[in-house]
């Protein structure tokens, strides 16, 4: 099928949100199906809540908060989704901003429509939700950035260059303006869908018929 007949989807995505992940995998594992064009923006949910005067829906209902880590297991297990835990200064010290920075460099040098692209973000989303839960993680530290270039299949040198591209000015701007448009859009969890409106896709049934037994 041509590209061009594809319909096209920006998916926005932060890092340090176990719902992007959710999305990403389901979107990837359906993309043929569906007939998508996957655009994957970076975007820092922090800076989106705090543009739109939002908060964490966490935050909003506290009883939210307090069943976060039990409800993304229970989608983890629903959609297959390979998360173990969260890092244990999630919601508190866990800055995404330089994975975003990186994420936006790749994008750049890739294409926001490129399978390079859909393997970092995997990567990162892998590095931070699928290792050792109940654990401090900064996910700002080089040797971890590095880590997950390395993952996503880039070379050491690439990945280097990303991380290096990451700190300067036009990809700081182009982050920064991403999150502005992913504001306009008012996301609230992390991740956000943009179709054109006559087409229609609905995730959940889709992933209610996968996990139902065969008649």
């Amino acid at each position: 099928m041509e590209k061009d007949d594809r319909i096209e989807m920006l998916v926005c995505l932060d890092s340090a949100s176990p719902y992007s992940f959710f999305a990403l995998v389901v979107l990837l594992r359906y993309q043929e199906r569906w007939n998508l064009n996957l655009k994957l923006l970076p975007v820092l949910l922090g800076a989106v809540h705090a543009a739109t005067g939002n908060k964490p829906p966490s935050i909003m209902v506290p009883a939210k908060g307090q069943w976060l880590v039990e409800d993304m297991q229970r989608n983890a297990r629903f959609m297959d989704v390979p998360i173990r835990g969260v890092p244990a200064n999630f919601g508190t010290t866990l800055n995404s901003l330089q994975c975003q920075r990186v994420l936006t460099a790749i994008a750049e040098s890739k294409g926001y429509d490129s399978k390079e692209l859909a393997a970092a973000f995997l990567a990162f989303f892998r590095g931070i939700f699928g290792g050792e839960p109940n654990r401090d993680l900064n996910i700002s530290d080089s040797k971890f950035l590095l880590k997950c270039c390395m993952a996503a299949g880039f070379t050491e040198a690439e990945s280097e260059q990303y991380i290096s591209s990451s700190k300067d000015e036009i990809i700081k701007l182009r982050l920064k303006s991403d999150i502005h448009a992913a504001g306009e859009h008012s996301i609230s969890s992390g991740e956000r869908y943009v179709w054109r409106p006559n087409d229609i896709c609905n995730p959940e049934r889709e992933e209610s018929a996968r996990s139902a037994p065969a008649s």
